[in-house]
């Protein structure tokens, strides 16, 4: 976590090409997969960065275990960053607590 914490930090001290912070144009997605068995439900992903306008920052989200897919994350984090894509595999929704 300390250097996930540095690399946040210098996404934003640099800057791109327009002066904007690249942490406040990039989406950052940390996560894991440990858990028991292969499925993709129930994995802790960490969400930052200001690439997505609607994202709602500074909090946590803990899904019902039943109906939580990790595809349907990734799909979120798709459409929401200009991706029209009408699924991503093994998904069936978005995930719409992130979102403003």
């Amino acid at each position: 976590m300390e250097l996930f914490a540095c690399f946040i930090d210098r996404l934003k001290e640099t800057k791109d090409l327009e002066s904007r912070r690249l942490y406040d144009t990039c989406i950052v997605s940390y996560g894991s997969n440990l858990r028991a068995g292969h499925g993709l439900q129930s994995l802790p992903a960490l969400l930052t960065g200001g690439g997505i306008d609607r994202i709602k920052h500074g909090r946590l989200i803990i899904r019902p275990k039943e109906d939580t897919s990790l595809a349907n994350y990734w799909l979120t984090l798709l459409q929401q960053s200009g991706v029209s894509t009408p699924k991503f595999p093994y998904s069936d929704g978005e995930v719409s607590e992130p979102l403003g």
